[in-house]
């Protein structure tokens, strides 16, 4: 028994104009539609040789830093300073002006110290980056005497947030709170640190040590 193909059924009237209607379109605008694929690809093409690009640049910035931190201190500081100038959108940039402050602290040139250090905290995207520059520009401020500045600053950093450097810093408050004659505030930013569980060991037993001799000096918080 012999079986006839099925025939495609006619299309509508409203398909035909449909299809007509298509094939106008393509007809009349192909060139653009190929011409918008070709921008796109090309636009594609495009973004990844700028991350490319950024890419290799971020791995020259870092080169460059891990060299600068290479040889004696004024090598260090020419360097690292080099590394700001050239590589300022790069956090490198930052980590830089970090370790440049941290060089001026070490020569006793506080002033100048507090300006990198400032710098750094503005650069930077990193939370440690930005805390360490907080905390360092506190330290800064002790050195030169300007205590009420050494302590805004200290506070800044624990206003802003719990950051693991918090309990280092509450301790540097009690001792700076002690040494200006504040033993009541000294004993409270102690006892901030030894209540705190994740704090380490070293931190921890310092502050114990200096709340004892608290203690002994007739403060009882």
């Amino acid at each position: 028994m012999s079986t006839k193909k099925k025939s495609s059924p006619d299309l509508t009237p409203s398909e035909k104009v449909f299809f007509e209607h298509v094939s106008q379109f393509w007809e009349k605008y192909s060139k653009y539609c190929i011409f918008g694929a070709l921008i796109v690809g090309v636009a594609g093409i495009s973004v990844l040789s700028v991350q490319y690009r950024t890419a290799q640049e971020k791995a020259v910035a870092q080169r460059a830093y891990l060299q600068a931190l290479e040889g004696d201190q004024t090598e260090q500081m020419e360097a690292l300073k080099a590394v700001v100038a050239d590589h300022s959108e790069y956090e490198y940039a930052a980590m830089s002006a970090l370790k440049i402050g941290e060089l001026y602290l070490r020569e006793g040139d506080y002033s100048t110290s507090i300006e990198w250090f400032e710098r750094a905290e503005k650069k930077s995207s990193h939370e440690l980056v930005r805390d360490m520059a907080r905390e360092n520009i506190g330290a800064a401020y002790e050195y030169l005497g300007e205590y009420d500045l050494a302590m805004e600053a200290y506070k800044e950093l624990t206003r802003v947030r719990n950051s693991f450097r918090t309990p280092s810093v509450y301790l540097k408050m009690a001792f700076l709170e002690m040494s200006r004659g504040n033993l009541d505030r000294a004993a409270v930013y102690s006892q901030k640190v030894i209540a705190d569980d994740d704090v380490e060991t070293s931190v921890k037993s310092s502050a114990k040590g200096l709340y004892a001799q608290l203690n002994a000096m007739g403060v009882d918080n």
